[in-house]
């Protein structure tokens, strides 16, 4: 910004537009306390020595006399920029010249110390414009052909460098001091004049048409931009049309997998309950068919058996000791055979009521099931120091009862995702915990199935104790506690009127 208002500044001086370019220098040095710290030094100078060079063109030499003397005072100006520092000297002494300073010897000591520093420095470019000012100094002392020499080096060093408006000024000097060739350097100074100004037509004309191609190319670019806005809008209309068209396919698609997924689970529903119903009725048709053997055995094998006893013990009036001895024999044999029918009489009547090969083994087996039909992940924990197949078969059965309908309830109601079903041996107990993550229910308001029904009526049968807790969103705990004294009160009852029997 600053570069920008400082160039500002010199084309409106070049314009003969002082004003405005002291106003653009004023506003140049406003972001010098924003610059770098190491570019504040040299545009502070820069600053001085153009506002100073503005005031010398405009002829407020009073004022470029202000400036000058605070460049040539700034911090160590004569070390840190000594180019600088000869340019305020000569812009110096020319101001004061032109203020009406009369010490001609001091207006002469600062032009050449001046050109000496610009000398070392080998800078002619700077050097034109304090030989130019000299030469007017030494025309009011007088000095005539000195006047002149100077004003032609100024020419010659200024035409070297092509700086056409030290040329003309320099020319023009020349036709005031130099009587005898001043047609020759006003000729000069009209060609070179008529030269620069059909440069300048030619520059004017070619700014000219820049301005007409770019206002072309701003037409072109509006058009454009309102083109490509255009077509943005119509792509974005596109991209929503199609982002709503896939987002409709999706709901489609998303909907049509609920309710396959939907039908999938009524299905592996009604499996289930085909499963538990096929299960309950094997389980109950296994029971009649142990009763069945277990009575067949007893009334059937048993009383023949005690038929054969009786009628061989008749025939043991027979005195040979042969027959005697034969007869003994079978009758030991048939006791022996009694026996044991009536042993495992009693096994299979006891297993109507046990389960024959494992309880752990049957609970798991239903765990999986439920598993692997409603998709549910099942996990199984049991006490396994303790031997459960010594359990009552009437805790058996009703805990297994009880755990399958739990499982039931959980698949059809609760909507979870996990159920832990856990088997716990206690000093005096036995616990069994079905815990699932569903939506739970209330408690106190939930109605009563037939399903908690059977579970309340189950759990009376073998004197144990139900709690059901229930939160809403978290999942429902259901714990059955059977009290294993109690339970063995009542067998040593049922195994006593047994024998009575």
């Amino acid at each position: 910004l600053f570069a920008a208002y400082n160039l500002l500044a010199i084309t409106q001086k070049d314009k003969g537009k002082y004003k405005k370019a002291l106003e653009y220098h004023k506003k140049a040095r406003e972001f010098i306390p924003v610059a770098r710290e190491s570019q504040k030094y040299t545009l502070n100078t820069t600053n001085i020595n153009n506002m100073a060079s503005t005031n010398l063109r405009k002829g407020d030499y009073a004022i470029a006399i202000t400036f000058y003397e605070e460049l040539l005072n700034f911090d160590s100006i004569k070390q840190k920029d000594i180019e600088l520092y000869a340019r305020g000297l000569s812009g110096l002494a020319y101001a004061e010249f032109k203020n009406g300073e009369t010490d001609f010897k001091k207006l002469s000591s600062l032009y050449l110390k001046s050109n000496r520093i610009l000398d070392s420095l080998n800078n002619k470019i700077f050097k034109a414009r304090n030989h130019e000012y000299y030469a007017e100094l030494l025309r009011s002392e007088n000095k005539i052909d000195l006047a002149i020499e100077n004003a032609l080096l100024a020419k010659n060093i200024a035409q070297e460098n092509s700086n056409n408006d030290r040329i003309l000024s320099s020319l023009k000097l020349l036709t005031t001091i130099d009587r005898n060739n001043s047609a020759a350097y006003a000729k000069t100074y009209f060609d070179l004049t008529e030269e620069l100004q059909q440069k300048e037509r030619a520059i004017q004309d070619k700014f000219a048409r820049i301005e007409l191609e770019t206002d072309e190319a701003i037409e072109k670019s509006i058009a454009l931009a309102k083109e490509r806005k255009k077509l943005i809008w119509i792509g974005i209309a596109i991209v929503l049309l199609g982002l709503g068209a896939f987002i409709i396919v999706m709901l489609k698609n998303s909907n049509q997998k609920l309710k396959l997924e939907q039908k999938q689970q009524e299905s592996n529903q009604e499996i289930f309950n085909l499963m538990l119903s096929q299960q309950t009725k094997f389980q109950e048709g296994r029971q009649l068919e142990q009763k069945r053997i277990s009575e067949e055995i007893h009334d059937g094998i048993l009383g023949q058996m005690l038929g054969i006893r009786l009628i061989l013990s008749g025939l043991n009036e027979r005195n040979d000791e042969a027959a005697i001895k034969q007869r003994a024999e079978i009758i030991e044999k048939s006791r022996a055979v009694e026996e044991e029918m009536r042993t495992i009489s009693h096994e299979l009547n006891d297993a109507a009521y046990q389960k024959i090969n494992s309880y752990i083994g049957a609970v798991k087996d239903l765990v999986d099931t439920v598993g692997l039909s409603s998709k549910i992940n099942m996990k199984f924990h049991f006490t396994d120091t303790y031997n459960w197949d010594t359990l009552n078969g009437a805790i058996k059965t009703n805990t297994y009862r009880i755990l399958q309908e739990s499982l039931q309830n959980a698949v059809k109601h609760a909507k979870c995702k996990n159920i832990t079903v856990a088997l716990k041996k206690t000093d005096n107990a036995i616990q069994l915990k079905v815990i699932d993550d569903g939506v739970g229910f209330n408690v106190n308001k939930g109605k009563k199935g037939i399903g908690h029904k059977n579970i309340t009526s189950r759990v009376e049968k073998i004197g144990a104790n139900l709690k059901i807790n229930s939160i809403l969103g978290k999942g429902t705990t259901i714990s059955v506690d059977v009290p294993l004294q109690e339970t063995a009160k009542k067998d040593e009852i049922k195994q006593t009127k047994s024998l009575e029997i």
